[in-house]
């Protein structure tokens, strides 16, 4: 009987959230990492572990709390500081003034465009007015028009477009609002931290490398700010720049 009610209670164990997937990754294989669950012989309990997929890969399976739980406190010890998110603020303000000021090529095109059609209009234009006038320079005269107001409104529409431009300030408290106390961080708030600040998680059997989500340009500006324990990746990735490295102990 005691032994069918500890199966029971295994069967019905609440499905837990692995707030790592699709982030996780194998260091040995490269392939990605999944959820697993065991339980124990004795009592029953339940053990979770985050294990490669790659069934031929020999790496050890790391249990999930654990994986989360340092995940979680390198974001909060390393981006969630009140110095790095003023410098966070400050270079997203500079970001976002050098993406506004990148050549657009399509507005580039319709802008060549309405050149072109103003010139043409412009050539029909002078000869109509020496008196080489006929139905079909007028009749081109009004294709031109008509096309010349489609570009103009084309144009118009870009520049109505343009996205909003934050303030410091304004960037600075989207940022606050990752603060939370320790009994205020349920799994909902992980997988916030998670998806804002994290594009993958690299694991072997002895570290952890987890490759934030920080530009380019935030590691340059980054430079004249006190050093932080990162390490720098190799990768040519824009967004994999940034990478904090975690040793991990033998369980």
């Amino acid at each position: 009987m005691m032994k069918t009610n500890r199966q029971l209670k295994a069967k019905y164990e609440p499905k837990a959230e692995y707030l790592l997937s699709g982030k996780l990754f194998c260091a040995k294989c490269g392939c990605t990492m999944k959820g697993i669950s065991g339980h124990s012989g004795g009592n029953g309990e339940v053990y979770r572990y985050c294990a490669c997929s790659n069934p031929q890969c020999r790496k050890r399976n790391i249990p999930k709390d654990d994986l989360e739980g340092k995940v979680i406190r390198s974001i909060c010890d390393h981006l969630l500081q009140p110095e790095t998110m003023e410098l966070l603020a400050e270079t997203m303000v500079e970001v976002q003034k050098a993406d506004m000021e990148k050549p657009n090529a399509e507005r580039d095109v319709l802008e060549q465009e309405l050149r072109d059609v103003r010139r043409r209009s412009k050539n029909i234009m002078d000869a109509i007015e020496t008196g080489s006038s006929n139905p079909q320079l007028v009749a081109r005269l009004d294709d031109l028009t008509q096309q010349e107001n489609t570009l103009t409104y084309q144009l118009s529409t870009m520049e109505a477009e343009k996205p909003l431009l934050f303030t410091k300030e304004q960037y600075l408290f989207l940022l606050q609002q990752f603060y939370a106390q320790p009994t205020e961080q349920d799994d909902a708030y992980k997988r916030r931290l998670i998806n804002t600040f994290v594009t993958n998680i690299e694991v072997s059997d002895s570290e952890l490398l987890i490759y934030f989500n920080i530009s380019e340009e935030t590691e340059n500006k980054n430079k004249n700010a006190p050093q932080l324990n990162f390490d720098k990746s190799s990768s040519t990735e824009k967004r994999l720049v940034r990478v904090a490295r975690i040793e991990l102990t033998a369980s």
